[in-house]
């Protein structure tokens, strides 16, 4: 029977049959049969004590093994049958040579053999040293022909010189090793096994390292199993599921792994979360599920229905989230509408709030107001003549406490009235509504009494220049019951050519004053109507030169003039003025100029701001828009640059300085669909200001442009062809509320990560009445006069200076200033930190200020009102109190109080800030307290007391008293 090594040399076989009759030749007692040798008795101990015999004989073949020549390091093998000729089992219960050289092995040392088969051994022949080699295999069953059979096993190994086809080094008389494929370098006894379908060790088998080949598998997870079997990897180091798995989809909401990521609805996690649908008494409250499309969350509950306001039960029973506000205040009705506990207070038929928008034809609407950010339908006034009229201010003008209105008048009556230039005779111009007759001097105008020839536009503009009369500026009043026709009382007049700025308390009396420029031709010379309190206005000129906001060339700036709007810039209490400029056409950056008012009607020489706005700025309005207060700039609204956009400045407030601001970032855009294509007039042209439209005490963005959805230009809507079409037939606004939502910028059930609102957030009013509800809503707010300390109401606020050197108290204070160039950092005055609002959402500037957010435009009107301007209330700041140190000569052993001698004048509730002095030395310690023991004085010392007033949304000047301890 042939056989070969590994390197295919034969072995020869010496083959000898044992005939089934065997059992006979035993009980003959001839225990020999060739070169097998039977060495014991046939009786069941010579298997030993615990094998039973069995009754078949067994039959080996061949009976002797000779193996062909090797050469040195080679190896053969050599198969020995075992066959069970009988009816019962065989055990094979020893095999082993005599010699444990390591030249001859067998692969099994015992084994049992079911009746009837075969078994076979491999005998190795391992050619370690050359000559002759012998040795004997003992093989001990419990065969009934004997216990043991001798299979005598002998091999030659002849030197020769490595034989190595495949130089691995390895094969036939190589040192190395023996080679059983010497064409492939690979393989080599002692070889690394590979995962290949190859016996690269030379051990008789392949891939016998790579456990689990061929048994089936799955890759993947969630909806993209896939199953297959395991197979070689393609570095044959491993083993691999063949299946391939699938690519998955987006997740979606509904309960399984879409994505195959191993989670389940990941990208919604705030499913399960409470959530509410409504306000107030119609809130509900369940939680978060799929909806219907698997793309979202919802609350799958219904708000109840509201009902309207009632007065002073605690209850939001209008669902508005504000609770006993009321509704407008309706004058001579004897009822308390606006839940404020007066009656008929507002003394007029607009309510005790509202904002005024210039009307078509010469006339103004005016806006009323519940203060919650809701609107009754305008109101267009009538006023008594024919002449045109136009809004110039909201306020409170007569010092009765309620809001006024401001108008001027424009003459029409004897003058033709015009929208264009082609509808006035030759020689003339349209201008305000009616047509204007072109001059070079005043001696031109001579059609009507008093006008005189006025160069509108310092630089070089076509149909600039036209006569002008004076205009008047009234005080317009609608009376509570009776006509509803406006009655006109007039405060001062203007000089043709004259602007008029901002409205503002100048002087500090609590009244609003009216701050302009004189034509620059009479010397860029700047006055100021001071409002005595009763209506009475007085002119203060020259007040301030402003030669710099005009600029330095002969023509000036392409744009330039005073703000709308303003406020105290710099921190001390006193009301400064801004202007702002443009070098020339297109979009180039808006500069401010900054005019430091001093207090008394004395204003310092105007400066250079400092920060930029990026794009032309139609609305301009200052307000402390992020609540830390400080008074911030708004600006934007051209069709130039970004059309419809508008920029924050945010004021760090650094005390005395106008240059620690915020790099402007972009807070809205009412022209998103529009590019900032040079040249070309895009809508998103607008107007607007600002102030606390919503009641929350932080001021909102009123403001009025050109929606995209009226067509490519902004001076009509001419895309628009559908007669049906809101915006056909000529000019068309927008009119809208844009909310402050700086305080609580993320929706219920998100909160603030890295500047954005993420979903996955369980908000908790638990022991709180006021403040973060932790989610971006709200768990309540604070009467007037109280403050929210720690989610609780408080009057008596204990301030934390601890460790702080600057920054808010916690009380409405502040534990400190910076000097200039630095600014309050986390509480640490620093000059390093540079704030970043950009693409933030909400959030922190970075260093430890806030971003100021605003929500999407909430739309008042869409009409076809061409007039973008609109004017809010100006809030006035509450005046310096008059204090006092008690006692005024005081000793060591009594105590010091400060005490108000004259309260702040403020059309609102206010709150006095205390803080405490000694030698020059701020006592951090006291806190924001009226009073100092005794126990702290010493003889000698000077004690300071410095009080602010604070109406929420701006601060009085410092008042300040001192004594010395005797």
């Amino acid at each position: 029977m042939p056989y070969t090594s590994g390197h295919g040399l034969g072995v020869r076989l010496t083959r000898r049959a044992l005939f089934v009759f065997a059992v006979a030749l035993v009980a003959c007692g001839d225990g020999t049969t060739g070169t097998v040798q039977d060495t014991a008795d046939t009786t069941v101990a010579d298997t030993g004590p615990d094998v039973a015999p069995s009754t078949s004989p067994l039959v080996l073949d061949p009976l002797a093994i000779a193996f062909e020549p090797l050469i040195l390091n080679d190896s053969g093998v050599a198969d020995l049958d075992l066959e069970n000729a009988g009816s019962e089992p065989i055990l094979v219960l020893d095999a082993a040579f005599d010699e444990d050289d390591g030249i001859f092995s067998v692969n099994r040392r015992s084994l049992e053999i079911p009746a009837g088969e075969h078994a076979t051994l491999k005998v190795s022949f391992f050619a370690l040293s050359e000559g002759g080699h012998a040795d004997v295999l003992h093989v001990v069953t419990n065969a009934v022909n004997g216990p043991s059979f001798d299979v005598p096993v002998s091999g030659r190994v002849d030197p020769a010189e490595c034989q190595d086809a495949d130089n691995d080094l390895h094969g036939l008389g190589c040192q190395a090793g023996g080679d059983c494929n010497d064409h492939d370098p690979t393989i080599f006894v002692g070889a690394p096994e590979q995962c290949n379908a190859k016996d690269d060790d030379c051990d008789g088998l392949y891939d016998e390292d790579f456990v689990g080949l061929g048994a089936p598998c799955d890759v993947g997870i969630g909806d993209c199993v896939a199953t297959g079997v395991n197979v070689c990897a393609v570095d044959g180091k491993s083993i691999t599921c063949d299946a391939q798995a699938g690519s998955g989809g987006g997740e979606r909401c509904n309960g399984l792994d879409d994505d195959c990521d191993g989670l389940t609805d990941e990208d919604f996690p705030s499913k399960g979360a409470l959530c509410s649908v409504g306000l107030g008494a119609c809130k509900v409250v369940d939680k978060y599920v799929c909806n219907a499309a698997q793309t979202g969350l919802v609350c799958p509950v219904t708000a109840l229905p509201a009902h309207p306001e009632v007065c002073h039960d605690l209850i939001d029973n209008d669902c508005d989230g504000i609770t006993d506000e009321g509704n407008i205040e309706v004058c001579a009705d004897a009822t308390d509408n606006d839940c404020d506990g007066q009656t008929d207070e507002s003394g007029s038929r607009w309510g005790e709030s509202f904002f005024a928008r210039d009307a078509p034809n010469g006339s103004v609407a005016v806006y009323p107001s519940a203060g919650d950010g809701t609107f009754q339908e305008p109101v267009t006034l009538d006023f008594p003549t024919e002449n045109n009229f136009s809004v110039f201010a909201v306020g409170d003008f007569d010092g009765d406490r309620w809001l006024d209105l401001v108008v001027r008048e424009t003459v029409t009556e004897g003058r033709a009235r015009c929208t264009v230039n082609s509808e006035c005779p030759d020689g003339h111009v349209c201008a305000d509504g009616v047509c204007r007759k072109k001059c070079t001097k005043d001696g031109d105008c001579t059609e009507f009494q008093l006008e005189q020839c006025v160069d509108t536009r310092s630089v070089n503009v076509a149909n600039d220049t036209y006569c002008l009369p004076p205009s008047t500026t009234y005080l317009a009043v609608s009376a509570c019951v009776g006509s509803a026709a406006i009655k006109l009382t007039p405060l001062f007049t203007l000089e043709p050519g004259d602007k008029v700025g901002p409205v503002v308390d100048v002087d500090g009396n609590g009244h609003l004053d009216f701050v302009g420029l004189h034509h620059f031709s009479k010397g860029k010379k700047g006055f100021v109507w001071l409002n005595d309190g009763a209506g009475h206005f007085t002119q203060l000129t020259p007040a301030f030169d402003y030669g710099p906001l005009y600029g330095t060339s002969f023509l000036g700036h392409w744009q330039w003039g005073l703000t709308p709007t303003s406020k105290d810039i710099d921190g001390d209490g006193r009301v400064d003025i801004l202007g702002q400029s443009q070098d020339s056409t297109g979009s180039q950056p808006t500069d401010f100029w900054f005019l430091r008012n001093l207090g008394g009607g004395n204003f310092a020489t105007m400066l250079p701001l400092g920060p930029t706005i990026p794009n032309p700025s139609n609305l301009t309005t200052v307000d402390d828009f992020d609540g830390d207060g400080d008074q911030d700039i708004v600006g934007g609204l051209d069709e130039d640059g970004q059309p419809g956009a508008a920029w924050m400045l945010l004021n760090r407030g650094t005390a005395g300085s106008t240059t620690s601001w915020v790099q402007a970032y972009e807070i809205i855009d009412l022209a998103p669909s529009w590019n900032a294509a040079e040249g070309n007039d895009r809508p998103g042209l607008g107007n607007g200001t600002s102030y606390d439209i919503d009641g929350d005490h932080h001021p909102d963005l009123l403001t009025a442009w050109v929606p995209e959805e009226c067509g490519q230009f902004i001076y009509g809507c001419t895309a628009v062809t559908n007669p049906g079409d809101i915006c056909f037939g000529g000019n068309c606004r927008k009119l809208a509320f844009i909310r402050n939502i700086t305080t609580s910028p993320c929706a219920p059930g998100t909160s603030c990560v890295d500047g954005a609102c993420v979903a996955g957030c369980t908000a908790s009013c638990a022991g709180r009445f006021c403040g973060s509800d932790g989610c971006g809503g709200s768990c309540g707010a604070c009467a007037e006069g109280q403050l929210c300390v720690a989610g609780q109401c408080t009057v008596d606020c204990v301030p934390q200076c601890d460790d702080k050197q600057c920054g808010d108290n916690g009380c409405g204070g502040t534990c400190g200033d910076c000097p200039e160039g630095f600014a309050c950092t986390y509480g640490v005055c620093a000059d390093d930190c540079i704030p970043n609002c950009a693409g933030k959402r909400c959030g922190d500037d970075g260093c430890g200020g806030t971003c100021a957010v605003f929500a999407a435009p909430q739309v008042i009107a869409f009409d076809k009102n061409p007039n973008t301007t609109v004017v809010g209330p100006v809030n006035v700041p509450p005046t310096m109190p008059q204090i006092a140190v008690d006692p005024a000569n005081p000793s060591t052993n009594v105590d010091l109080a400060c005490t108000i001698v004259a309260e702040s004048y403020d059309l609102d509730p206010v709150r006095y800030s205390f803080s405490w002095f000694r030698d020059g030395v701020f006592q951090k310690a006291l806190g924001d307290t009226p009073h100092v023991s005794s126990t702290l004085t010493s003889s000698g010392q000077t004690w300071t007391c410095r009080v602010r007033a604070n109406d929420g949304a701006e601060r009085s000047p410092i008042a300040e008293s001192a004594v010395t301890i005797n």
